[in-house]
Parts: C-alpha cells; structure tokens; sequence
C-alpha cells in the first residue's frame, strides 16, 4: 500500500503510484508534500505533511524542537520511536488506512 515511487522523490513516477500515492500532493516551493486522502484529511482537519525526502511517514521530525511536533505521537512518523513506549493506532492512522481502501474498525476504549 506504501512503498511506491515517491518515497525519495515526493512525486510519484507514471505508472508506478501505489494506494497510498495516489493522494499525494506535491510539495510547493520546496515545501513538503501532503497526504489529502478525504477520510485523513476530514480527521486533521487539513491537508496532512508528509516527510521531505521519505513520503512514507509524517511530518518532518526536528530534533532541536523545544516544541512537541503533532506527528511524533502517530505510528507514521518521520520522528522515530521512544524505546518501550506504547504508540496507538490514531483516528489519523485509521483514516489513512482507509484513504487506501484498507478496511478498519473503531477503536474500543
């Protein structure tokens, strides 16, 4: 569903799009590309960042942030994992899956 064309190179090549990018916008001015599935983007709200070089994840991670980056807590993210925390599935996550025809099913509390 992931692995595609655009994961190096932000856009995807003919022919060769996978699922996922298909809902892929190219990056404006040198700004990062977005994921503008219908479903993900009804949940964030807006159109949602993708990873400047690896559009397989989101966001893009700054190490030096003295801010929490709002993707670093999503499994898809640019930022990595902390060791033995345990990351949700997010209504973000589910709707992605679902942008890809990935069937889901809510979440029990």
């Amino acid at each position: 569903v992931y692995n595609g064309s655009a994961k190096d190179i932000g856009i995807p090549l003919p022919g060769e799009w996978s699922v996922f990018e298909r809902w892929i916008e190219p990056g404006v001015g040198g700004g990062p590309p977005h994921f503008v599935g219908p479903a993900a983007t009804a949940v964030w709200g807006k159109p949602i960042e993708l990873a400047i070089g690896d559009t397989c994840h989101l966001g893009n991670h700054d190490p030096a942030a003295t801010t929490l980056d709002p993707f670093d807590c999503q499994l898809m993210s640019a930022g990595g994992f902390d060791w033995g925390r345990r990351y949700d599935i997010s209504k973000l996550d589910r709707a992605i899956l679902r942008d890809c025809g990935i069937p889901t099913v809510p979440s029990t509390p």
